[in-house]
């Protein structure tokens, strides 16, 4: 059996690494949201079984302040 590569996270949270992962994502369209938030929220609704961006859409409104926790 093979295992698996794991990433060291040293003493950082998960979430702080996945967030700074999600920040070095570049994108220079002009959009509504920073792509980092757009991504927090893509990630938090299939965590939480949403099947498609509108779906994940109705969950951050739902859930705004906990997602604002996280990122502005």
């Amino acid at each position: 059996m093979q295992k698996e590569a794991c990433i060291d996270l040293g003493d950082r949270p998960r979430l702080r690494t996945l967030l700074d992962h999600l920040a070095l994502v570049d994108d220079d369209r002009a959009m509504a949201h920073p792509l980092p938030e757009v991504l927090l929220l893509v990630v938090c609704g299939t965590i939480v079984a949403c099947d498609d961006f509108d779906e994940s859409v109705e969950w951050g409104e739902d859930n705004l302040p906990f997602l604002r926790r996280f990122l502005p």
